[in-house]
């Protein structure tokens, strides 16, 4: 059976979609690991419609993680699930950390053929924020087991259904005529491509005990992102790139100002650190060819 904690969120769904109607994976052979507050929601609705187990629990509680293993015989697992927003420290502590602790070691225990974990980009900077800190311990927690693991570190994920990382940005562009932009690079993947790099390292033996960095198929600029976004759209828009130093003084006070901001400062200064990621060893070990920019954002803006 294969174990996907983390399924009901934007990658989990694409995920599941794809195991099921693409390869052909029993419904009835997959076990989404819900968070008890997820009852009775969408997230539930959705995966009672794909008709795969679920099961609800906590993942940062050791017990519950322990009786899920003593229930089910799980031969590979998937471990999406992360804390990503919080206005407080500890949920990414007890989620990214301990509840991988507590995943891993349960793993290592039933003697789980083949671990899948998700991690980010942002582990690859120096820039430093609660999110990148303890997703890179857990990446250390992975690396440390006796578990066939593979590490994914996608780059920044959008595609329809997507509501962290570029779907906010359409808005300001439709609203706004002139646009300020960051000078920084960025390598944004497209959902399925994702979604197709796990399912490829869950059936490899060629990623065992390895770590890929997971980039979109073209290198644009931030302000090159806003333009297409507004050519697919069919609007004209002036994009201004200001010097870094200023942009981060505007983001700044902008976090601090508005209640529910768009961008944060961390994502920035990350940004401003990118640089190109190559694709060269993920080709050759599981044949990943992500899709551009322009053409994932023409299927995301379709939707």
């Amino acid at each position: 059976m294969l174990l996907i904690t983390g399924a009901s969120g934007f990658v989990g769904r694409y995920l599941l979609r794809t195991l099921i109607q693409k390869h052909k994976y029993k419904p009835s052979q997959i076990l989404a690991y819900l968070y008890d507050k997820e009852k009775e929601t969408d997230s539930e609705k959705f995966l009672k419609e794909q008709k795969v187990k679920i099961e609800y629990g906590d993942i940062t509680k050791q017990e519950d993680i322990k009786k899920l293993f003593k229930k089910y015989k799980f031969k590979e697992v998937i471990h999406l699930a992360a804390m990503i927003k919080s206005e407080s420290v500890k949920p990414f502590v007890d989620v990214n950390i301990h509840g991988t602790k507590y995943i891993v070691e349960a793993s290592e225990k039933a003697k789980v053929k083949k671990f899948i974990f998700t991690s980010t980009d942002f582990v690859l900077y120096k820039t430093r924020n609660i999110y990148r800190d303890t997703k890179l311990e857990a990446e250390n927690i992975v690396k440390k087991s006796k578990l066939n693991y593979t590490i994914l570190r996608p780059a920044p994920i959008y595609g329809p259904g997507d509501d962290k990382n570029f779907d906010s940005l359409i808005p300001l562009i439709e609203k706004f005529p002139i646009i300020p932009a960051v000078r920084c690079i960025m390598q944004p993947v497209y959902v399925q491509d994702i979604v197709d790099a796990i399912i490829a390292c869950l059936k490899s033996k060629n990623t065992t005990r390895k770590e890929y960095n997971l980039p979109g198929g073209s290198i644009v600029t931030f302000k090159q992102i806003l333009l297409i976004i507004a050519k697919i759209r069919g609007l004209k828009r002036t994009v201004i790139t200001f010097p870094n130093f200023i942009m981060n003084t505007a983001i700044k006070i902008y976090e601090v100002t508005v209640p529910r901001p768009v961008v944060r400062y961390y994502q920035v200064s990350k940004w401003i650190m990118n640089r190109p990621i190559s694709l060269e060893q993920q080709k050759k070990d599981f044949n990943y060819n992500p899709i551009s920019f322009e053409e994932g954002m023409k299927i995301t803006l379709k939707n």
